[in-house]
């Protein structure tokens, strides 16, 4: 049995736990079906709550290094009320990112949101093959379980339910 600080974990995994927490936007990608046509970037949103970071630091080891390694933001992120997030995002092809272009259940991403460290940021121009993480806040009032979000890069969306605790 799995223990995270305290709270028995029967059966909760770190990819059982993801599934429910994560949700991704393709940026000027067609879906049909299971392929995505003409996709600029893909987004992965990712809901790092209080569960999933203590299930992370369980499982570290079988973890991507990228995850692990914006953990450290968690304690920043959660000062004032707010909630935590990792963003994983590709170029698929010759695109530009602004972190701004963000909204999350309408609340627009502002570059004081970001926690990352500034100089770590991989933003503007990007070339076809980068693969960069951005890690940020956003109040927690905006969260509330069972809640349906909209998840926007720009006009490019999908929708999000906020999983119960």
């Amino acid at each position: 049995m799995l223990f995270v600080v305290g709270i028995p974990c029967w059966g909760s995994s770190f990819e059982d736990l993801e599934a429910d927490r994560s949700s991704v936007v393709w940026v000027e990608g067609q879906i049909m079906g299971d392929m995505v046509l003409g996709a600029k970037g893909k987004l992965t949103f990712l809901f790092m709550d209080r569960r999933l970071c203590d299930v992370a630091r369980v499982d570290r080891g079988n973890l991507p290094e990228w995850l692990t390694w914006n953990l450290q933001y968690e304690t920043v992120a959660r000062k004032g009320k707010r909630e935590f997030f990792l963003l994983r995002y590709e170029a698929i092809k010759n695109w530009e990112f602004d972190p701004t272009e963000i909204k999350i259940g309408g609340y627009k991403l502002k570059m004081s949101d970001v926690v990352s460290r500034k100089d770590m940021i991989n933003v503007g121009p990007l070339s076809s093959g980068t693969v960069a993480t951005l890690a940020f806040s956003m109040p927690r009032s905006l969260l509330k379980p069972g809640r349906s979000l909209e998840m926007a890069y720009g006009e490019w969306t999908t929708d999000w339910i906020v999983p119960r605790r």
